[in-house]
């Protein structure tokens, strides 16, 4: 059985072989539009952050959490 699978294997090695190339171009080109995507972004970024007035989201979280606390206490009225 396995002589059998081997001898498969080799008689059709391009069947395996084609879906690797084109995943390795796959994963190549689309790897590259990551690294662009995320430099764009960060270029953006930065843009934004010095030219306008961003707020603050680690700052606004807190202040929701603390209100949501706030809300979540009973008044003790000992």
């Amino acid at each position: 059985m396995r002589i059998l699978t081997v001898e498969l294997l080799s008689k059709h090695r391009c069947i395996f072989e084609m879906p690797m190339k084109v995943l390795n171009e796959t994963f190549a080109v689309s790897f590259d539009i990551i690294l662009l995507g995320f430099a764009v972004g960060n270029v953006v970024g930065m843009y934004l952050a010095q030219n306008y007035d961003v707020p603050n989201i680690a700052k606004k979280i807190e202040d929701i959490k603390r209100d949501v606390e706030a809300k979540k206490k009973p008044p003790s009225d000992k």
